[in-house]
Protein backbone atom coordinates (compact mmCIF):
# COMPACT_ATOMS: atom_id res chain seq x y z
CA UNK A 1 0.00 0.00 0.00
CA UNK A 2 1.23 3.63 -1.09
CA UNK A 3 1.87 6.21 1.67
CA UNK A 4 0.48 9.60 0.84
CA UNK A 5 3.68 10.62 0.62
CA UNK A 6 3.74 8.36 -1.97
CA UNK A 7 1.10 9.76 -3.77
CA UNK A 8 1.72 12.89 -3.56
CA UNK A 9 5.03 12.21 -5.78
CA UNK A 10 3.90 10.59 -8.15
CA UNK A 11 1.11 12.85 -8.81
CA UNK A 12 3.02 16.02 -8.89
CA UNK A 13 5.92 14.05 -11.03
CA UNK A 14 2.99 13.73 -13.37
CA UNK A 15 1.83 16.76 -13.85
CA UNK A 16 6.07 17.99 -13.88
CA UNK A 17 5.67 15.52 -17.24
CA UNK A 18 2.87 16.94 -18.85
CA UNK A 19 3.71 20.43 -18.15
CA UNK A 20 7.13 19.43 -19.75
CA UNK A 21 5.95 18.14 -22.51
CA UNK A 22 3.89 21.00 -23.28
CA UNK A 23 6.76 23.28 -23.53
CA UNK A 24 8.43 20.77 -25.87
CA UNK A 25 5.40 20.72 -27.84
CA UNK A 26 6.03 24.95 -28.42
CA UNK A 27 9.66 24.73 -28.80
CA UNK A 28 8.89 22.05 -31.94
CA UNK A 29 6.36 24.63 -33.54
CA UNK A 30 9.00 27.17 -32.66
CA UNK A 31 11.57 25.85 -34.87
CA UNK A 32 9.74 24.60 -37.32
CA UNK A 33 8.27 28.25 -37.88
CA UNK A 34 11.93 29.59 -37.30
CA UNK A 35 13.34 27.44 -40.58
CA UNK A 36 10.54 28.15 -42.55
CA UNK A 37 10.31 31.62 -41.97
CA UNK A 38 14.15 32.30 -42.78
CA UNK A 39 14.76 29.67 -45.55
CA UNK A 40 11.38 29.92 -47.76
CA UNK A 41 9.85 32.88 -46.44
CA UNK A 42 11.23 36.08 -45.89
CA UNK A 43 13.07 36.18 -49.15
CA UNK A 44 9.87 36.79 -51.03
CA UNK A 45 7.56 38.91 -48.79
CA UNK A 46 9.33 42.24 -49.47
CA UNK A 47 8.86 44.73 -46.50
CA UNK A 48 5.74 43.79 -45.27
CA UNK A 49 5.40 44.93 -41.49
CA UNK A 50 3.39 41.62 -39.76
CA UNK A 51 6.68 39.33 -40.82
CA UNK A 52 9.45 41.89 -40.60
CA UNK A 53 7.72 41.69 -36.68
CA UNK A 54 7.96 37.48 -36.66
CA UNK A 55 11.69 37.48 -37.86
CA UNK A 56 12.41 40.00 -35.07
CA UNK A 57 10.50 37.93 -32.92
CA UNK A 58 12.20 34.31 -33.95
CA UNK A 59 15.92 36.09 -33.56
CA UNK A 60 16.39 33.71 -30.84
CA UNK A 61 14.64 30.87 -31.46
CA UNK A 62 17.92 29.02 -32.06
CA UNK A 63 18.67 29.25 -28.53
CA UNK A 64 15.24 26.99 -28.16
CA UNK A 65 17.92 23.87 -29.55
CA UNK A 66 19.85 24.35 -26.07
CA UNK A 67 16.07 23.65 -24.23
CA UNK A 68 15.49 20.62 -26.17
CA UNK A 69 19.22 19.45 -24.64
CA UNK A 70 18.05 20.28 -21.30
CA UNK A 71 14.76 18.82 -21.43
CA UNK A 72 16.34 15.05 -22.72
CA UNK A 73 18.63 15.44 -19.81
CA UNK A 74 15.89 16.00 -17.63
CA UNK A 75 14.06 12.36 -18.84
CA UNK A 76 17.24 10.65 -18.88
CA UNK A 77 17.27 11.35 -15.22
CA UNK A 78 13.90 10.32 -15.17
CA UNK A 79 13.58 7.08 -17.14
CA UNK A 80 17.16 6.12 -15.63
CA UNK A 81 15.07 6.26 -11.64
CA UNK A 82 12.23 4.86 -13.45
CA UNK A 83 14.37 1.70 -14.75
CA UNK A 84 18.00 1.54 -13.52
CA UNK A 85 18.55 -1.92 -14.30
CA UNK A 86 18.01 -1.35 -17.76
CA UNK A 87 21.42 -2.20 -19.62
CA UNK A 88 23.14 -0.03 -22.03
CA UNK A 89 22.77 -2.05 -25.00
CA UNK A 90 19.14 -2.04 -25.07
CA UNK A 91 18.94 1.89 -24.05
CA UNK A 92 20.95 2.66 -26.68
CA UNK A 93 18.20 0.59 -29.48
CA UNK A 94 15.71 2.30 -28.15
CA UNK A 95 17.64 5.80 -28.99
CA UNK A 96 17.93 4.06 -32.64
CA UNK A 97 14.19 3.60 -32.92
CA UNK A 98 13.00 6.60 -31.37
CA UNK A 99 15.65 8.85 -32.99
CA UNK A 100 16.04 7.31 -36.50
CA UNK A 101 12.83 8.15 -37.98
CA UNK A 102 13.13 11.63 -36.59
CA UNK A 103 16.39 12.15 -38.61
CA UNK A 104 15.08 10.06 -41.62
CA UNK A 105 12.28 12.68 -41.76
CA UNK A 106 14.25 15.51 -41.62
CA UNK A 107 16.96 14.15 -43.40
CA UNK A 108 14.61 13.46 -46.59
CA UNK A 109 12.90 17.08 -45.61
CA UNK A 110 16.43 18.91 -46.08
CA UNK A 111 16.73 17.16 -49.12
CA UNK A 112 13.42 18.25 -50.71
CA UNK A 113 12.91 21.52 -49.36
CA UNK A 114 16.40 22.60 -48.15
CA UNK A 115 18.68 21.58 -51.14
CA UNK A 116 20.81 19.51 -48.79
CA UNK A 117 23.32 17.79 -50.96
CA UNK A 118 22.70 13.45 -50.58
CA UNK A 119 25.60 12.02 -50.02
CA UNK A 120 26.35 14.11 -47.18
CA UNK A 121 22.96 13.14 -45.88
CA UNK A 122 23.52 9.11 -46.00
CA UNK A 123 26.22 9.87 -43.63
CA UNK A 124 23.76 12.14 -41.46
CA UNK A 125 21.43 9.23 -41.47
CA UNK A 126 24.40 6.96 -39.28
CA UNK A 127 24.12 9.56 -36.81
CA UNK A 128 27.54 11.12 -37.94
CA UNK A 129 26.56 14.72 -38.26
CA UNK A 130 28.15 17.44 -36.37
CA UNK A 131 29.86 15.16 -33.91
CA UNK A 132 33.38 15.77 -35.53
CA UNK A 133 33.17 13.07 -37.55
CA UNK A 134 31.43 14.35 -40.62
CA UNK A 135 32.36 18.22 -42.25
CA UNK A 136 28.84 18.52 -42.87
CA UNK A 137 27.15 20.33 -39.50
CA UNK A 138 24.78 22.65 -41.29
CA UNK A 139 21.05 22.41 -41.42
CA UNK A 140 17.44 20.87 -39.95
CA UNK A 141 18.79 18.07 -38.21
CA UNK A 142 22.46 19.03 -37.08
CA UNK A 143 21.28 18.56 -33.25
CA UNK A 144 19.91 15.21 -33.51
CA UNK A 145 23.44 13.34 -33.89
CA UNK A 146 24.70 15.10 -30.56
CA UNK A 147 21.69 14.37 -29.07
CA UNK A 148 22.28 10.82 -29.79
CA UNK A 149 25.51 10.29 -28.77
CA UNK A 150 25.56 12.30 -26.00
CA UNK A 151 22.79 10.85 -24.63
CA UNK A 152 24.54 6.84 -25.18
CA UNK A 153 27.69 8.93 -22.96
CA UNK A 154 26.03 9.87 -20.03
CA UNK A 155 23.79 6.91 -19.64
CA UNK A 156 27.12 4.99 -19.40
CA UNK A 157 28.83 7.33 -17.21
CA UNK A 158 25.24 6.86 -14.70
CA UNK A 159 25.44 3.21 -15.16
CA UNK A 160 29.31 2.95 -14.56
CA UNK A 161 29.48 5.79 -11.36
CA UNK A 162 27.70 5.57 -8.33
CA UNK A 163 25.48 8.49 -7.69
CA UNK A 164 27.78 10.97 -6.52
CA UNK A 165 30.71 10.69 -8.66
CA UNK A 166 28.47 11.07 -11.41
CA UNK A 167 27.41 13.96 -10.65
CA UNK A 168 30.28 15.59 -9.68
CA UNK A 169 31.81 14.37 -13.41
CA UNK A 170 28.89 15.31 -14.83
CA UNK A 171 28.62 19.15 -13.89
CA UNK A 172 32.50 19.29 -14.67
CA UNK A 173 31.72 18.23 -18.02
CA UNK A 174 28.65 20.87 -18.35
CA UNK A 175 30.75 23.63 -17.36
CA UNK A 176 33.74 23.08 -19.89
CA UNK A 177 31.15 22.03 -22.46
CA UNK A 178 29.31 25.51 -21.92
CA UNK A 179 33.12 27.46 -21.53
CA UNK A 180 34.21 25.91 -25.08
CA UNK A 181 31.02 27.22 -26.67
CA UNK A 182 30.59 30.72 -24.82
CA UNK A 183 33.97 31.49 -25.35
CA UNK A 184 34.54 30.65 -28.39
CA UNK A 185 31.19 32.31 -30.07
CA UNK A 186 31.42 35.58 -28.00
CA UNK A 187 28.62 34.04 -25.94
CA UNK A 188 26.75 32.26 -28.61
CA UNK A 189 26.50 28.94 -29.53
CA UNK A 190 28.41 27.01 -32.50
CA UNK A 191 28.17 23.53 -34.47
CA UNK A 192 31.48 23.46 -35.77
CA UNK A 193 34.66 21.39 -35.30
CA UNK A 194 37.47 23.63 -33.31
CA UNK A 195 40.98 22.93 -32.24
CA UNK A 196 40.80 20.17 -34.55
CA UNK A 197 39.01 18.19 -31.90
CA UNK A 198 36.40 19.69 -30.62
CA UNK A 199 32.83 19.73 -32.05
CA UNK A 200 30.74 22.67 -30.71
CA UNK A 201 27.59 20.88 -31.60
CA UNK A 202 28.26 17.65 -29.71
CA UNK A 203 29.84 20.66 -27.02
CA UNK A 204 26.25 22.05 -26.48
CA UNK A 205 24.73 18.82 -26.14
CA UNK A 206 26.85 17.24 -23.49
CA UNK A 207 26.47 20.96 -21.52
CA UNK A 208 22.38 20.86 -21.83
CA UNK A 209 21.64 16.58 -21.56
CA UNK A 210 23.90 17.01 -18.50
CA UNK A 211 22.38 20.37 -17.19
CA UNK A 212 19.17 18.64 -17.91
CA UNK A 213 19.78 15.47 -15.52
CA UNK A 214 21.15 17.73 -12.68
CA UNK A 215 18.31 19.78 -12.81
CA UNK A 216 16.27 16.50 -12.00
CA UNK A 217 18.58 15.53 -9.44
CA UNK A 218 18.47 18.49 -7.87
CA UNK A 219 14.21 18.33 -8.36
CA UNK A 220 14.29 14.89 -6.43
CA UNK A 221 16.79 16.20 -3.70
CA UNK A 222 14.03 18.92 -2.75
CA UNK A 223 11.50 16.56 -3.06
CA UNK A 224 12.38 14.25 -0.69
CA UNK A 225 13.67 17.17 1.93
CA UNK A 226 10.39 18.20 1.46
CA UNK A 227 7.97 15.31 1.76
CA UNK A 228 10.22 14.28 4.78
CA UNK A 229 9.29 17.43 5.87
CA UNK A 230 5.77 17.14 5.37
CA UNK A 231 6.12 13.65 6.71
CA UNK A 232 7.18 14.39 9.48
CA UNK A 233 4.86 17.37 10.53
CA UNK A 234 2.04 14.79 10.22
CA UNK A 235 3.65 12.44 12.67
CA UNK A 236 4.21 15.03 14.89
CA UNK A 237 0.78 16.37 15.02
CA UNK A 238 -0.60 12.75 15.56
CA UNK A 239 2.19 12.26 18.58
CA UNK A 240 0.34 15.14 20.15
CA UNK A 241 -3.13 14.37 19.35
CA UNK A 242 -2.42 10.53 20.86
CA UNK A 243 -0.67 12.28 24.17
CA UNK A 244 -3.97 14.61 24.16
CA UNK A 245 -6.15 11.96 24.25
CA UNK A 246 -4.22 9.89 27.13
Amino acid sequence: MTTVSENREVLATQNRFHNIEFLRFVFSVTIVYFHILHSNIMGSIGENNAYMTLQGLSDNAGLIVECFFIISGYFLFASFRKKPELPFTMFALKKVFRLGPVLTFSILMGIVFFGQRLIPSVSNSLFLQCIGLSLEYKGINWYISPLFWAGLFYYAVIKAFEPKKANVLIAVIVYFSYLVNINRCNGGFGRETVYGIVNLGLARALAGIGLGYLIGVSIEAFQVIGFKHKDAHINQKKLLYLQWLN
